[in-house]
């Protein structure tokens, strides 16, 4: 039994990852749909609160649908303008300047600390270092190879996102037949008594994750604003590209800000370590009024779930899953929490 267990188990391996590489579009699709979908409901209740004329009502979900998407492209083509560029500007400041400024905090640690790191001499001796194009040009083939995999990699994701990109469309556009679809094969596969307590845990998973997903977004954009606003008072450069850094990182619950505030700090750093020091204090302090005030309000509340689960969860779902655990472990902790309550009180 168990020597056919050791053939059978590789076969099922390679079966379950074609399946999933076969699949992978439509789970894509059906992401992407659950998040526009947030967006559409949003512009549905205005238009069907605007909009009382019989004659218009059919224009209700093409329209709404497509500024849901529209809307999300521009968010991400706004993000792009107002990060991208800086970054790439800070880019180029630090491969010009990080060596000075790394040689300077040696000296300063030198003559404050009474620190001996050891690294003046060698910081020294690589910027001055020759420039050899023969050593340039060697790399030339491996940096070839490497681009030609990233385009192989890139085309692929492509192949891949755009047919779930087309799934979301149709999805969106039946949503109610599917749903009522759904529930009819719940009933008749599970019967009607076990079919209710289905779709009341589906429900309450829909909740949460809907819940979660609205008010952390409210949440990272609320601190985006706040951390850019600060550093214009505080006369801090790149104010608008660390803000927006800072909001999109916070989108990852309790550790976001903290991966934002490294970065910023790194790109800081080039110009001044005084004004990177300024904005780790100015951002620690926005961080504790953001978690006492603001963060309770907007995603505690709505997700219903105690700080230390929501701690428990991200550390779970980070570790076991990486970026995708911390952002599902929420959401999903929520809507177990929401479904034992009752038994454990």
């Amino acid at each position: 039994m168990y020597g056919s267990l050791f053939y059978v188990l590789p076969i099922l391996a390679v079966i379950a990852k074609t399946v999933f590489r076969a699949v992978l579009p439509l789970l894509i699709g059906c992401m992407i749909a659950y998040v526009v979908n947030i967006l559409m409901c949003f512009y549905e209740k205005g238009y069907a609160r605007i909009c009382r004329m019989a004659a218009i009502a059919p224009l209700q979900r093409p329209l709404c649908m497509t500024l849901s998407y529209l809307s999300l492209v521009l968010v991400i083509l706004i993000l792009w303008w107002m990060i991208v560029p800086q970054l790439l500007s800070c880019i180029r400041i630090i491969a010009t300047d990080f060596p000075q400024v790394l040689e300077l905090l040696c000296e300063w640690a030198n003559e404050h600390l009474q620190m001996d790191l050891g690294m003046g001499n060698e910081i020294r001796a690589w910027m001055n270092e020759p420039f050899c194009w023969d050593t340039l040009i060697a790399k030339i083939p491996r940096l070839a190879k490497g681009m030609k995999t990233s385009l192989e990699k890139l085309g692929s994701w492509l192949l891949i996102f755009l047919p779930g990109l087309m799934f979301s469309f149709y999805l969106l556009a039946a949503k109610e037949s599917l749903l009522r679809m759904g529930s009819s094969l719940i009933d008749r596969c599970f019967g009607v008594f076990q079919g209710k307590k289905i779709r009341y845990v589906l429900t309450v998973l829909n909740q949460s994750f809907h819940h979660f997903l609205a008010g952390q977004t409210i949440e990272a954009v609320i601190l985006g604003m706040l951390c850019t606003i600060g550093m214009w008072i505080l006369r801090l450069p790149y104010a608008a590209m660390i803000g927006c850094l800072v909001g999109v990182t916070a989108l990852l619950p309790v550790i976001g800000a903290y991966i934002g505030a490294a970065a910023g700090a790194c790109m800081l750093l080039t110009v001044s370590p005084v004004k990177a020091l300024v904005f780790l204090i100015f951002l620690t302090i926005l961080q504790q009024i953001e978690g006492n005030f603001i963060y309770p309000r907007v995603v505690g509340h709505s997700i219903g779930l105690p700080g230390i689960l929501v701690l428990a969860a991200v550390i779970v779902g980070g570790g076991a899953f990486g970026i995708w655990g911390i952002l599902f472990a929420v959401p999903l902790a929520a809507a177990i929490y929401r479904l034992l309550r009752p038994s454990i009180n």
